[in-house]
């Protein structure tokens, strides 16, 4: 359907800019075109370059240029105006222009010489300081990556081009001062000096590079970084001679995200290239990190998005998989067959949902199946960055893990990501409102201990730059039990299933067999009802057994996961005080037990638990 008027002919143009196709019609759907987060931000700002505005939200809301154009707030400019502010770039988000804007006047007049600009520290950040500070484990949140770059070396080229990443993106210059202001503060120097060791490995074998390779990473990701000095990321060249060089990057996750990961590596080895062959590198337009700190704050300071999070997902039946100190340390590849993708797009399109979407719901079904949950929640990663002009360069951490449920029963996979896809629209706006505060307002601890990230790094090749063969890393521990990471491999556009989990509490057999249900449900036909969570449970006749059942009901109900095995620990499993004295009240109440809370507390786990009440009735 072609365009009825000005506003359409301009979405036309700015989706077709961003989404790389040749036709859109005015009803299509931009997610169901390849639209996300990230290109929702490029094509806001492609449209505003034209004179047309409208809010971010809005396009989750109204999909389709039609919807968009006669239900969301749109601003069109007079042609003549120009640009800018007249053009509608939308005020609710447009960030602070001034440096230390953020800061109590008494923080400014205690900052040190050299510091070009000063903010508070994001909720994120700080949690990912304490976490580190907690473990005391150098490898928390610590990311190390390589990357096989098919290009000779040019030592020279390659520092000047960090160099010049460094004075062009504020958030590789920030130090942290997580003490010694009236908040935790992350401090902008003016200079940093940068350094990138060459290891020769020109006469090596491919064996001896390998070798090498790794024992650089390993050593790297044990290696703490000093947070208060920056850069927070750290390169190291690995010189093969004619067949290229591999670059290691080490950085601290409280600086850059995967998207910005991502928007570091490639921009510095096209720059490289052309340092290399004499050429000038342009600098691209980008936004302060200080534009997503006032973002944040505002999002803080909004009754409604707190309403939203506390009478909502945020309110959740608690379902935690592990124990008190989760902690991600064991990584699982889960080979997907090349069908998969072709399988996943279609059921997706014909669902009228994104890939995501369609894969979170994957997701949850499977969390289901495995805690024989039917009423489920996890974590969502979202990204939060602001909108405007550069957004999408900007380098930084713009993640925030927000909580989603679903009501499983018997439904078609279809159905669960319809429902998928309407709660990450209906969370849109209230994004960036932090996990920590929603953890803290809620006032009862965690309510997940597990996520779902997908990514598509739809930028990754540069043509003007060296090409990438391989890239790999290591895994991240991070304070959660199990991450679920779903990614379209940027060189075969195919779908990448990785299991990240607690191996402390978690083994080999748990993950084959969460692996094999991924596998599963991909292969299913999204159509199709599934069976109830929980429904081939036989009901045991013995008394051990009928108390067993009854007791790690009630177990599952209070703690949020059922007891793996007789040896679970109740405190080891999530349980506390309060939580004990509901499943004493409920065996009390329910079955009729004479299970006193003292003798609960004396009992050493699950197993000594149900021999207990299973003697006594």
């Amino acid at each position: 359907m072609a365009p009825a008027n000005r506003a359409e002919e301009i979405l036309v143009e700015a989706w077709r800019e961003v989404l790389g196709v040749p036709t859109v019609g005015v009803t299509e759907s931009f997610f169901a075109l390849g639209g996300d987060s990230i290109r929702s931000i490029q094509m806001q700002v492609a449209a505003n370059r034209r004179g047309l505005s409208f809010r971010l939200r809005d396009i989750f809301v109204h999909q389709s240029i039609r919807e968009l154009v006669e239900h969301g707030e749109i601003s069109l400019a007079d042609p003549d105006a120009g640009t800018g502010d007249a053009a509608g770039q939308p005020a609710a988000e447009t960030p602070d222009a001034e440096a230390f804007a953020l800061l109590a006047a008494a923080d400014r007049d205690r900052l040190p010489a050299g510091v070009v600009d000063a903010y508070p520290m994001t909720a994120l950040q700080q949690g990912m300081l304490y976490h580190c500070e907690l473990t005391g484990d150098p490898a928390t949140y610590h990311n190390v990556t390589a990357h096989r770059v098919d290009a000779p070396l040019d030592a020279d080229a390659l520092r000047a081009a960090f160099a010049a990443l460094v004075a062009a993106h504020p958030v590789l210059r920030t130090g942290f001062a997580p003490g010694g202001y009236a908040e935790p503060l992350q401090l902008v120097h003016a200079d940093v000096q940068v350094e990138v060791p060459v290891h020769d490995l020109a006469g090596a074998d491919e064996e001896t590079r390998r070798a090498r390779i790794d024992a650089l990473i390993e050593a790297e990701r044990t290696r703490p970084f000093d947070v208060d000095r920056p850069p927070l990321v750290r390169l190291y060249a690995l010189d093969e001679g004619a067949d290229g060089f591999t670059l290691v990057v080490a950085e601290h996750h409280a600086i850059l995200d995967g998207w910005s990961l991502e928007a570091f590596v490639r921009p510095l080895l096209a720059d490289h290239d052309r340092r290399r062959a004499g050429r000038s590198a342009p600098t691209p337009a980008t936004l302060p990190f200080r534009a997503y700190v006032a973002a944040e704050r505002a999002a803080l300071a909004d009754p409604a998005a707190r309403r939203f999070w506390l009478d909502g997902a945020g309110a959740a039946p608690p379902l935690l998989l592990g124990g008190p100190a989760p902690r991600i340390t064991v990584t699982r590849r889960v080979p997907l067959e090349p069908a998969v993708t072709d399988r996943v797009t279609g059921a997706a399109r014909a669902a009228g949902v994104p890939v995501k979407a369609y894969l979170l719901a994957v997701h949850l079904r499977a969390l289901g199946e495995t805690t024989g949950r039917d009423e489920v929640v996890s974590g969502l990663v979202v990204g939060g960055r602001p909108e405007g002009e550069g957004s999408d360069a900007t380098l930084g951490l713009f993640l925030n893990t927000l909580p989603v449920t679903a009501t499983l029963r018997d439904r078609p996979l279809a159905d669960l990501a319809g429902d998928a896809w309407h709660v990450e629209r209906s969370l849109m706006g209230h994004h960036r409102f932090p996990l920590a505060e929603i953890v803290r307002a809620g006032g009862t601890g965690p309510r997940f201990d597990s996520f779902f990230n997908y990514t598509h790094f739809h930028a990754a090749a540069d043509a003007a730059g060296p090409r990438i063969v391989a890239s790999r890393g290591i895994t991240v521990d991070v304070a959660f039990s199990l991450a679920v990471d779903v990614e379209v491999a940027p060189d075969t556009g195919r779908l990448a299933l990785t299991l990240q989990y607690d191996g402390r509490r978690f083994d080999d057999d748990w993950a084959d067999r969460l692996a094999g249900t991924f596998t599963r449900l991909l292969a299913a036909d999204p159509t199709a009802p599934l069976p109830p969570v929980g429904s081939a449970e036989a009901v045991p006749t013995d008394a051990r057994s009928r108390w067993s059942a009854r007791v790690a009901g009630l177990w599952r109900e209070v703690v949020g996961v059922a007891p793996r095995s007789d040896d679970t620990g109740f405190v080891a499993a999530g349980g506390d005080s309060l939580r004990a004295l509901r499943l004493v009240a409920g065996l009390r109440q329910r079955y009729g037990s004479d299970l006193t809370l003292a003798e609960f507390v004396a009992l050493d786990d699950f197993g000594a638990l149900v021999d207990r009440v299973a003697r006594h009735g």
